[in-house]
């Protein structure tokens, strides 16, 4: 953690609770290069916005996902240093957060889609998520929408099934601690939802 000193007066500005926030199930992945952004929400739930994202090239471009399964985050750990005689009457202090990892599946896919994303392994990325109702999770700065940064990542080989599963594949990437500090969800409207992009 870095604070301040003197702490000032972050107790005082404690924000109220007032309506629920979650993410859901992600169903879908949004994927373009970091530096990306969209000028509003209003622009964002437009399909001619996704549609031209869509069919750019180069750093504007925006790849989504088929549908995927599975979905898991796991919040990394605290990292703590001290205790014993390290630290004052043996209490460590906590020094930061590791990053979160998640991983989420890919089924009944052919090796192209295997090939293609592997290809974005060599990219500095950026992601938006979509959930199971078609809602956009994403980053807002000021008004500008932006995706979140991810590092380390990867997809497998093929996960060869069975008489009861299909093969799939698994996509895997972390975020670093702080990722969602400003983690907002947009919903669909009548002629927009993400689950269709």
């Amino acid at each position: 953690m870095i604070c301040t000193c003197p702490v000032g007066t972050c107790i005082d500005s404690i924000t109220a609770y007032t309506c629920p926030v979650d993410v859901r199930e992600v169903q879908k992945i949004i994927f373009w290069r970091a530096g990306n952004e969209i000028a509003d929400v209003a622009t964002t739930i437009l399909l001619a916005t996704w549609t031209g994202l869509k069919a750019a090239t180069g750093a504007t471009k925006a790849i989504v996902t088929p549908f995927l399964n599975n979905p898991t985050f796991e919040p990394g750990d605290v990292i703590p240093w001290g205790g014993g005689t390290e630290t004052r009457d043996g209490i460590p202090e906590i020094v930061g957060i590791n990053p979160t990892k998640f991983t989420i599946k890919g089924a009944h896919w052919q090796s192209q889609i295997k090939r293609d994303i592997r290809e974005l392994m060599c990219e500095t990325l950026e992601v938006i998520l979509v959930n199971n109702e078609g809602k956009l999770i994403h980053r807002l700065d000021g008004v500008k929408v932006k995706g979140f940064p991810i590092n380390a990542f990867y997809i497998k080989d093929r996960i060869v099934g069975n008489r009861t599963t299909p093969d799939q594949f698994e996509i895997g990437f972390q975020m670093a601690e702080g990722w969602d500090d400003y983690l907002t969800i947009t919903d669909p409207t009548a002629n927009f939802n993400a689950k269709n992009l």
